[in-house]
């Protein structure tokens, strides 16, 4: 985690060293306008705060301010920009009394990194996110702990209200995903029962579902409904050379939506070594901030061997191996489980393949 301390007094510069040295797994730099002499010399000089702030908000996962919260207030607010990509921010008094999280609270981690501090320092920890003082497990909090993805991520807020005013809301896991067990088991770590999609019985107007697949059927009366999306499809893909971005990124879409997969279950895509400099796929895997995996012949060829691939004669005869999408799916599967959920889908100049399985097991 790479964080940033900022203090203005050589009190605050004291406390942020302090805390510096209590997180040595974090990456941290400590700024400070004033220091003594024993603590000047682990600091990096603050000439301007405004604009130290401004560098640091764009590219660490924290900051924690030792000063005044209405100064915090006035740093951050003209950098806020969406709750999904702003960092954690702290804020700690000069005489460490208390620790505020500030912004950012589940998705960006701030109310856990206001846990740290207030230990680290002997401080109290002040956290006023209503599920927490509820005593509930947020919707976002669980997608960060478990590294599942948020859609649509507009009704997480009701999700979370209910959460807070204590009214039901159903957590549904759907069984057919890879590793549901372990999914089901790692939530109720975190306090969460997620119960089999399959026996719910209708009732209630929020739900919370686990599944890399749209449950319209089942969903299309409730109030709203939030899914959890896990990394559990992979995607194979070959094109002809110089294909847009756009019909590929159109083709993988519409392949995905025929079978009723979500593209935020998206966890890697792959093709083969000829295609690693292809600008279309490398622009899908940049759209979609996933990674571009590519493969040579022999791998692909023993993947073709081993799930007995259908071939094309014509590719083959191109470079060498007749079935590139299908294999570079199976390939990317780390899992000892696997399904080959969408077969060779050909899109114009595009071709598409979908693994469900995982990147790790």
């Amino acid at each position: 985690m790479k964080l940033a301390f900022l203090a203005v007094t050589a009190k605050g510069a004291r406390l942020a060293v302090k805390l510096a040295q209590a997180l040595p797994a974090a990456q941290v730099e400590v700024y400070a306008k004033h220091a003594e002499p024993e603590e000047r010399e682990l600091c990096l000089p603050l000439d301007s705060l405004a604009e130290t702030v401004k560098l640091r908000f764009a590219d660490c996962d924290g900051l924690v301010f030792f000063m005044a919260l209405g100064i915090v207030v006035r740093m951050v607010g003209p950098l806020l920009a969406d709750k999904r990509r702003d960092p954690a921010v702290v804020a700690v008094d000069d005489g460490s009394h208390f620790a505020i999280s500030v912004l950012s609270g589940h998705i960006g981690g701030a109310n856990e990194l206001t846990q740290q501090v207030a230990e680290a320092l002997e401080a109290v920890p002040v956290i006023t996110t209503a599920t927490d003082v509820a005593g509930a497990v947020a919707a976002d909090v669980l997608a960060v702990k478990l590294g599942l993805k948020l859609e649509p991520f507009g009704e997480m807020k009701y999700i979370n209200a209910a959460l807070a005013a204590g009214k039901p809301v159903s957590f549904l896991l759907d069984e057919t995903l890879p590793q549901a067990a372990t999914w089901r088991e790692r939530a109720a770590e975190l306090g969460v029962d997620f119960q089999p999609l399959s026996a719910w019985q209708d009732g209630g107007e929020c739900l919370v579902i686990l599944s890399d697949c749209w449950q319209s059927n089942l969903t299309a009366h409730k109030a709203h409904v939030l899914y959890l999306r896990p990394p559990s499809l992979l995607v194979g893909m070959g094109c002809r050379k110089g294909a847009s971005p756009e019909l590929i990124e159109q083709a993988a879409q519409e392949a995905l939506a025929a079978k009723g997969y979500s593209v935020a279950s998206v966890a890697s895509l792959g093709s083969a070594w000829l295609k690693a400099e292809e600008p279309g796929l490398r622009a899908l895997a940049a759209a979609w901030k996933i990674p571009f995996i590519c493969y040579e012949k022999e791998s692909l060829a023993q993947a073709v061997k081993e799930y007995q691939l259908e071939q094309s004669n014509f590719v083959s005869q191109q470079i060498g191996v007749g079935n590139v999408c299908e294999a570079a799916a199976w390939l990317q599967n780390q899992y000892k489980q696997g399904e080959l959920v969408i077969p060779k889908t050909k899109r114009g100049p595009v071709t598409v393949a979908v693994v469900r399985g995982g990147l790790s097991s």
